[in-house]
């Protein structure tokens, strides 16, 4: 009878990790600062709430769609790691342009982009958490998906304290839009 040992847990490789929760905490928190901002998006282009559901519909396609092709063609191809700040930087300008748009219509195909973006990030994050839970014997997954909790707070907080200021919201997505590139 053969004994079986486990590989005893080692410490996970920071850098990786690192960069793909502070990714998903950077892109969750530009959202939850935009769920703040939605009524004024939609008092400025007149747009009833029941039309803005087709426009999450075409972000939720994108989503969809992009996660798919992220999982089968492009971490194969060209890895998490190269698609992650890719990822990040396409969020950050789609989701201030989508924030930004003059009108209805461009702010309807707009969402497509901005979800398509966020369905290469989510997918490079997770590949990136389960590969070094495998490697290091140790969960990660957990915090992995509390970065998604994090961030909505954060970006609530800060959009609830930048309203109060009544400073023009572009101001505040500009902002976050830089740190998603530069972040």
């Amino acid at each position: 009878m053969t004994m079986r040992t486990e590989k005893p847990p080692t410490s996970p490789p920071l850098s990786p990790i690192i960069v793909a929760r502070s990714t998903i905490i950077i892109c969750i928190q530009t959202v939850g600062c935009w769920f703040v901002f939605i009524p004024w998006k939609l008092d400025m282009l007149d747009l009833a709430k029941k039309d803005f559901g087709y426009v999450l519909l075409a972000f939720g396609i994108g989503s969809i769609l992009s996660m798919q092709i992220t999982n089968k063609v492009l971490i194969p191809r060209i890895g998490p790691q190269c698609l992650l700040p890719i990822g990040m930087i396409a969020f950050s300008i789609a989701l201030y342009s989508w924030v930004t748009s003059p009108g209805i219509m461009m702010f309807a195909i707009l969402a497509f982009p901005v979800g398509f973006t966020f369905g290469l990030i989510n997918p490079s994050a997770t590949v990136i958490t389960v590969a070094a839970e495998r490697e290091t014997g140790r969960r990660l997954l957990p915090l992995h998906h509390a970065c998604f909790s994090v961030g909505s707070l954060m970006g609530i907080i800060v959009s609830s304290l930048y309203a109060a200021t009544e400073l023009p919201p572009e101001w505040l997505f500009f902002t976050l839009m830089l740190v998603g590139i530069l972040g």
